[in-house]
């Protein structure tokens, strides 16, 4: 790398870190939920599950046999689980909040650096001599690719915070079988005296 070269790069040198100078964003939090429920249709407690997350402009991730996935707008969060509770019997629920407010405020900071770092490159280009056009550009691809992997990485952390995380995993609920309490679905047989039925058959016999 040449003289001149280095020379814009010390010059351009990115600005101090968002540490330094920006304060965190506290009210940008990551959600996550997870719920256990007792169920004696699977499938249908699914199905019924997810209609209601997409009408709240949601959508489910994963799904299986056992569970499911939902990313549910945040402010809807709370209706989901009360919704999943009327579907079965919630014999676990776990929940945790993580602040990204801190991070998506330092990805933030250093994109925007990145960004005018490069209309700065672009700016060296043009009056670049032959022999340093080819470094410049080198360090543009790679300054492009950069910006490409900061920019995914704070849609990602944007996405967590828009939109909460929910799993869901279901148990098969067992239905209880009627208890037999000697009685009959016939009224008059409860009333006839099965000893004395047993006696006159035997009898007529």
């Amino acid at each position: 790398m040449d003289a001149v070269l280095a020379y814009f790069l010390v010059l351009f040198a990115p600005a101090p870190t968002a540490a330094q100078t920006v304060s965190p964003l506290l009210t940008a939090a990551a959600t996550e939920a997870t719920l256990t429920l007792k169920v004696s249709d699977r499938d249908a407690a699914a199905e019924a599950l997810i209609a209601k997350v997409e009408g709240f402009g949601g959508y489910f991730s994963e799904r299986s046999d056992q569970a499911v996935t939902f990313k549910v707008p945040a402010d809807r969060e709370l209706e989901v689980e009360a919704h999943a509770k009327t579907l079965g019997v919630l014999i676990d629920r776990q929940h945790q909040k993580v602040d990204l407010g801190f991070a998506i405020d330092q990805a933030r900071s250093v994109l925007k650096s990145r960004e005018e770092m490069m209309k700065r490159y672009f700016d060296v280009l043009k009056s670049a001599g032959p022999n340093q056009v080819v470094t410049v550009e080198r360090e543009i691809v790679g300054l492009i690719q950069d910006i490409e992997r900061q920019k995914g990485s704070l849609k990602q952390m944007e996405h967590r915070v828009r939109f909460a995380k929910v799993v869901v995993s279901f148990q098969f609920r067992e239905r209880n079988a009627p208890v037999r309490d000697g009685t009959s679905s016939f009224g008059w047989l409860n009333g006839v005296n099965l000893s004395d039925l047993i006696g006159d058959f035997h009898y007529e016999k």
